[in-house]
């Protein structure tokens, strides 16, 4: 189990047979989370080819950390305020999702190294991102009333469907029985 941990710019590990926990990943000394303020830190991360990948929002920098070396392989910077991460292990990619310029930044994960590899603009903007391996699709949500279906490989937006949200605030997929289910702020 992978849990982002805020302002202490680090990641916990948590082995679900043992119970043993590791914390891996500062990033980056002093981001710290400020009471009022926006979410500093890691607050997203994902898992990957032995590595876990993870963004500190107070920096803007997006690392992976190999989990048997035990240490960041590699870093870059992001282009706006991120918000979440997933790694495509299909197309061996790490996507950001930046609601504030209503993107989604691709990086290539390539022998270790990050490299930027383009933006998929997402029109209306944009709350979550899950990845469906089964399908190849990704799936993000409008600020409302529609959940976004993105090919992996085109990086198209495919369709749009209508999820009756006036204000989305969630996503969850169930890929074993083809469900995506989505979450609204109003209830």
């Amino acid at each position: 189990v992978i849990i982002p941990s805020g302002g202490t710019g680090q990641t916990v590990l948590i082995d679900p047979e043992t119970g043993a926990t590791r914390s891996v990943g500062l990033l980056r000394p002093g981001s710290t989370y400020v009471k009022g303020g926006p979410f500093q830190g890691v607050n997203s991360a994902d898992e990957g080819e032995g590595v876990i990948f993870m963004m500190d929002r107070a920096t803007r920098i997006l690392s992976a950390w190999d989990i048997e070396k035990n240490e960041i392989i590699s870093s870059t910077p992001l282009a706006s305020n991120p918000d979440f991460i997933r790694y495509s292990e299909p197309t061996k990619e790490v996507w950001v999702t930046e609601p504030d310029m209503a993107r989604i930044e691709v990086f290539v994960f390539y022998d270790g190294t990050l490299e930027h590899s383009g933006f998929i603009p997402v029109p209306g903007g944009l709350d979550q991102l899950v990845i469906d391996t089964k399908r190849q699709w990704a799936y993000t949500q409008l600020w409302q009333q529609k959940a976004v279906v993105i090919d992996l490989k085109s990086r198209e937006i495919v369709a749009l469907w209508p999820n009756a949200c006036e204000g989305s605030h969630g996503l969850e997929l169930d890929e074993a029985r083809g469900f995506l289910f989505t979450a609204c702020r109003d209830g």
